[in-house]
């Protein structure tokens, strides 16, 4: 094998004596290099370019990897900050289910015109764009049942200011009118604009009530508040 790469490397100024392995495979390193830049050379004056040997499919694919890795961590976080907190959940999940609108609920003199008839009615057709549209022009006359009506249709479009403003003015006129219900919604409609200090206000009276329905609910939401 020495005797080879002295055959090969006639300009090296090699010792007589016998090489050790390490100087025998630093001149095969340097044959190497030599050769294959004399081949580079050798090619180009004929039109051919070499092409350099590609990485490893690990080593191209690593930085890849790491983009996409911290896409995927960005991504996460902008999930993570963007979901609603646990009360708000709560009452997301309440207020999709509607109340129960009934004939029953109508003025003291059970006088009601045709439009309240249709605004009802789209209500109870989950129509709540076109019900609030009916009942709107009606809300000026205070009643409290139209109040409470336009209430519900707010809520149920998530526009929760609105509800809070109409189902107040329904409890200030007439505490008794519905008052498990209407402090039920006020709390939810108050968690869902983060105002908690009305919320917890709200909930309590609904705790506080003997008849109240949503006693129980009432409670685990009070509780997610603190």
């Amino acid at each position: 094998m020495r005797k080879s790469i002295r055959e090969q490397l006639k300009n090296q100024n090699l010792p007589d004596d016998d090489l050790s392995d390490d100087e025998q495979q630093l001149l095969r390193q340097m044959l190497d290099r030599q050769l294959a830049k004399k081949w580079t050379e050798e090619l180009k004056k004929q039109g051919i370019h070499r092409i350099p040997p590609m990485k490893p499919l690990r080593s191209r694919m690593l930085p890849w990897a790491t983009v996409a890795a911290f896409l995927l961590l960005g991504a996460f976080g902008w999930w993570w900050l963007t979901q609603p907190p646990v009360p708000q959940k709560m009452a997301a999940q309440y207020l999709e289910q509607p109340f129960p609108w009934s004939e029953s609920i109508r003025d003291g003199n059970g006088n009601i015109n045709q439009q309240r008839t249709r605004s009802q009615q789209a209500y109870q057709n989950g129509d709540y764009k076109a019900a609030l549209e009916d009942i709107a022009p009606l809300i000026s006359e205070g009643r409290k049942e139209d109040l409470f009506l336009a209430g519900l249709c707010h809520q149920s479009l998530s526009q929760y200011t609105e509800a809070v403003s109409l189902l107040e003015k329904v409890r200030t006129a007439d505490p008794s009118f519905y008052h498990d219900e209407i402090n039920w919604y006020l709390g939810l409609n108050y968690v869902m604009l983060r105002d908690n200090e009305n919320a917890r206000v709200a909930l309590q009276r609904v705790v506080n009530s003997s008849s109240s329905r949503n006693k129980q609910a009432a409670l685990e939401l009070l509780e997610k508040l603190r």
